[in-house]
């Protein structure tokens, strides 16, 4: 079963080459990685392109402005062929049998959608900070109090799901993407096993806690259509999950 890895790119000449080659380290080889270029003003595009002229399997897309990670998500998901759809940021990196296992899982199971666990790497040092092993299943209930679906991990069957797309909002389009599939298949189910690791860059809109309220509000007023009330219970919720599990 083949499977399209969407890869956002925006000046991520320091880490594109060794988030490219953890792909292509994969032991499972039916893919295809979609890199789409969000009008990078350093090397990327350089780098991503000659690694691409090795390997067919690699597709370079540029886009004419820059309009943030849910527009290039976007445009490498409507780019895409493969039965599965997997995510897989340009600074972040796979362990070598992520594909084997993760497909290998949602085949025997028949599942519409998953995620595994992954690690919080110091992108300076190396270092590992933490590590995050989720919960063996999720419902939308469950979602609404804390968003626990890494995006480097997750993965969905398109003939399930359909080739669905994220809402067009600066942040937390993942989240609201993985509200809308959870609306219509009901579960998210894990492996649980630590297979990717996310790079934790303190200069990145993610690190910018009062704007990520912002994003997260956005993603119930605006995405799920909740009313102002109910708005702000989840979004204080998932705060105060956020604080509990030491998260940024």
């Amino acid at each position: 079963m083949s499977v399209s890895i969407i890869m956002p790119m925006f000046n991520s000449g320091q880490f594109i080459e060794g988030t490219i080659n953890s792909v292509r380290d994969q032991t499972y080889d039916n893919w295809e990685l979609l890199i789409v270029d969000d009008c990078s003003q350093d090397d990327s595009v350089e780098v991503a392109s000659r690694l691409a002229s090795d390997d067919h399997r690699i597709k370079v897309i540029s886009l004419n402005s820059n309009g943030g990670a849910a527009v290039a998500r976007n445009e490498g998901i409507r780019a895409s062929s493969g039965r599965f759809i997997a995510f897989l940021d340009s600074d972040d990196r796979w362990d070598s049998e992520k594909l084997t296992k993760q497909v290998k899982f949602m085949k025997e199971r028949e599942l519409a959608f998953s995620h595994t666990g992954f690690r919080r790497v110091d992108s300076s040092t190396g270092k590992q900070l933490s590590e995050y092993v989720p919960s063996a299943r999720l419902t939308y209930k469950d979602m609404l109090y804390s968003n626990q679906v890494g995006c480097l991990t997750a993965m969905f069957d398109t003939q399930q799901v359909g080739r669905i797309e994220m809402p067009s909002i600066r942040k937390r389009q993942d989240y609201a993407m993985w509200l809308k599939i959870l609306r219509k298949v009901g579960s998210v189910y894990a492996l649980d096993e630590v297979l990717a690791s996310y790079t934790v860059r303190t200069n990145s809109i993610s690190s910018n806690k009062i704007s990520l309220l912002k994003y997260n509000y956005s993603v119930f007023r605006d995405c799920e259509k909740f009313s102002w009330p109910v708005s702000l219970y989840y979004l204080l919720a998932n705060t105060f999950m956020r604080i509990k599990r030491g998260r940024s």
